[in-house]
């Protein structure tokens, strides 16, 4: 059943949670959180989960992560908001994914835990794009997140928009929306998603939007053909296995920024999926609109047709700080 999500095959669980700097027995001991500065405590985030050795703040919506006390270093997830779909188009693409803790986006390597010292640390949470109302407009971008630290500051891109039927070409972002109506698709951002689908020379279909684990996927060519699915997202296990936020998808919970399915203007062949990590499907029927992303910054479903539906909408981003 998991081939409709494009599975790509994860390593059997051996109780081993994976952090930089090596490796840690349940609940990621592994972490590289030093803590020079003594004993270290923060506030911030609409939830914090407390796991064995572990706190990690969770943000969905804009705020600070204060840093009350001692020096560390800290892990981070960052999202960006999913694109939206188009208007009996292609799907939109999922925001841009970074990560030092768990799986990353776009084939990427981890990236390394980033330092804080007491002082307030800026949260943006990108919003989901949305689906396009018009047939010669593309969906538009999720908004762009990004976490502060002391020293830089860590961003994820916006998923790009999926064409609709009329519009010039479909959106680059975190990853790529698809294309629609023989156009391609657009560019994803190096490290954190993938390029969004061609159309491939149909015109009665749209490419599915990527996702930040996985290269798009095209129709087939020639008219009257099954849209392109959108791409799977990654599973990242930073607040905890099993993971409190995310989706399920092919290996368990925990899933973020799956790619939104391709619409299509028959109702006979089928719809493109949307990708693991809560990536909207496309639709086949008129008038009807493509499914809105769920979890967080996954891409919106293309619209189906004649007439022509709306594209659907893409998902919020998510931003998670762990630390021992």
């Amino acid at each position: 059943m998991f081939d409709r999500w494009h599975k790509k095959e994860k390593p059997v669980f051996t109780g081993i949670t994976r952090g930089v700097g090596g490796f840690g027995f349940g609940g990621g001991a592994g972490d590289s959180s030093p803590g020079v500065g003594g004993d270290f405590s923060a506030t911030g985030g609409n939830s914090v989960i407390t796991g064995s050795g572990f706190k990690a703040h969770i943000f969905t919506s804009p705020g600070n992560f204060e840093v009350t006390a001692g020096t560390d270093n800290v892990h981070f997830l960052v999202v960006a908001g999913g694109g939206g779909g188009g208007r009996r188009g292609a799907g939109g693409g999922a925001g841009g994914l970074r990560s030092s803790f768990d799986q990353t986006g776009g084939g990427g390597s981890l990236e390394s835990a980033v330092p804080v010292v007491p002082g307030t640390y800026a949260v943006t949470i990108g919003n989901g794009g949305g689906g396009s109302t018009s047939i010669t407009s593309t969906g538009t971008n999720g908004g762009d997140s990004s976490l502060a630290y002391n020293g830089g500051t860590i961003t994820s891109v916006g998923g790009g928009g999926g064409a609709s039927d009329g519009s010039p070409s479909s959106a680059s972002g975190g990853s790529g929306g698809g294309g629609a109506n023989n156009k391609p698709g657009n560019s994803g951002t190096a490290n954190q998603g993938y390029a969004g689908a061609d159309a491939n020379f149909d015109s009665n279909s749209g490419g599915g939007g990527a996702g930040a684990a996985s290269v798009k996927t095209t129709g087939s060519p020639g008219p009257q053909t099954g849209a392109g699915h959108g791409g799977i997202g990654v599973q990242n296990l930073i607040a905890g296995d099993p993971s409190p936020v995310g989706t399920p998808g092919p290996s368990g919970d925990g899933w973020f920024a799956g790619g939104g399915g391709g619409g299509h203007a028959s109702s006979g062949p089928d719809f493109g999926d949307g990708g693991a990590g809560g990536g909207g499907n496309g639709s086949n029927q008129p008038n009807v609109a493509g499914a809105n992303a769920t979890g967080y910054g996954a891409g919106g479903g293309g619209g189906g047709g004649y007439p022509e539906g709306d594209g659907g909408n893409g998902s919020v981003g998510i931003i998670i700080v762990r630390y021992q």
